[in-house]
């Protein structure tokens, strides 16, 4: 169910980067002392040298000594929301929202329930749940975190473009269009009136909205937006931004469902060239825009640019990215576009590979 959640994600962008996020500061715990203090700090030096195993470890010692302290012990807190972001940045979601959820408990005691901690609390929560697809959690704190946000904080606050966003994708999750058109539109009029103007929040929201528009079956609407969205980042991000590619695949995505082809073409083509200057990493994504214009190529009958577009991306999960989701559909299209072209051996040996594939998959549901 989570996977599900943040597949949804995809289009979807949070003004909180979506679970990296930034701890609330707490005073009081300069000293700490004893194994509490040993353990989150050997957990921190694990987890910023990428030893994550050592770290958990580490972070769940530090919780069982903070369950020594009173409840309004800064130290008690502090491990909580530490440990539960920890959790958050490892997708480890159903582990983080009973540590957030103590956290906020604590707090209300501690600050009473219109301090601004208790509301930045509150809606942290309420992403979480929006993230493991309880929709009705996160509506039921969702709606009184966002009255409590305008009361404490003012109806023209940030934190409240970005909970009523977030109730916008909760309503439109639930099948309630106009809710979550009401809230969507309330965020970015909140957004939009921000001095100074931060195009990149702006955009997060144009884009979310944009999304609703599209599922909804608003073509006009989104494509505006969409192109919008993408105007933005370019603003905020520079023209070969990594952090680009997902605006530019979203508009393309749209396109290709409409068959505007050579539009939805220029704008994976343009995230493909992104890909080659900056050279990420990992080739996950670039496989998957290999596959999206070979198809197109295929659609157009341009068989030879097609070939070239299906052998790189073979090439590269060779490489070693291990299964690709797209990798059956790469090569079923690399089989059809070597018979256009009339070359069937390489044909014969594509489809015998595409073969054996399928028969692992099927063997490996049945598990």
């Amino acid at each position: 169910m989570i996977a599900q959640g943040i597949n949804r994600l995809k289009r979807v962008f949070s003004i909180h980067l979506i679970f990296v996020f930034t701890l609330i500061q707490i005073p009081g715990c300069d000293q700490p002392a004893g194994v509490w203090h040993k353990a989150m700090s050997l957990a921190k030096n694990a987890a910023h040298g990428h030893r994550y195993e050592e770290a958990d470890n580490f972070f769940k010692l530090a919780l069982e000594e903070s369950e020594k302290f009173k409840a309004d012990d800064n130290r008690r807190l502090k491990t909580l929301t530490t440990v539960a972001a920890f959790f958050s940045q490892r997708d480890r979601f159903d582990e983080a929202i009973p540590l957030y959820e103590q956290a906020l408990a604590i707090r209300e005691v501690n600050s009473g329930e219109v301090h601004s901690d208790v509301i930045l609390e509150r809606n942290r929560l309420v992403q979480l749940y929006f993230v493991v697809e309880n929709y009705a959690k996160a509506e039921s704190l969702g709606l009184p975190a966002a009255k409590m946000t305008e009361t404490v904080l003012g109806e023209n606050h940030p934190e409240l473009a970005e909970i009523t966003r977030l109730l916008g994708s909760i309503y439109s999750e639930r099948q309630n269009q106009n809710e979550a058109e009401s809230f969507y539109q309330r965020s970015l009029t909140i957004e939009e009136n921000q001095t100074p103007l931060d195009t990149a929040r702006l955009a997060i929201i144009i884009n979310n909205l944009a999304v609703f528009y599209h599922d909804w079956g608003k073509l006009p609407q989104a494509e505006a937006l969409y192109r919008r969205t993408l105007e933005l980042n370019q603003i905020s991000k520079g023209n070969e931004s990594l952090d680009l590619i997902p605006v530019l695949n979203n508009l393309a995505g749209f396109y290709f469902e409409q068959n505007n082809l050579d539009s939805a073409w220029s704008l994976y083509s343009r995230s493909l060239t992104i890909y080659g200057k900056k050279r990420p990493r990992s080739n996950y994504k670039k496989i998957a825009l290999l596959n999206k214009l070979a198809y197109i190529h295929s659609r157009k009958g341009e068989y030879p640019e097609a070939v070239k577009k299906y052998k790189r991306a073979v090439r590269l999960i060779d490489r070693g990215t291990g299964m690709h989701p797209d990798q059956i559909d790469i090569l079923t299209g690399y089989e059809k576009v070597l018979k256009a072209e009339g070359e069937l051996e390489k044909a014969r040996h594509i489809a015998e590979r595409r073969r054996k594939l399928e028969t692992t998959v099927r063997v490996l549901h049945k598990q």
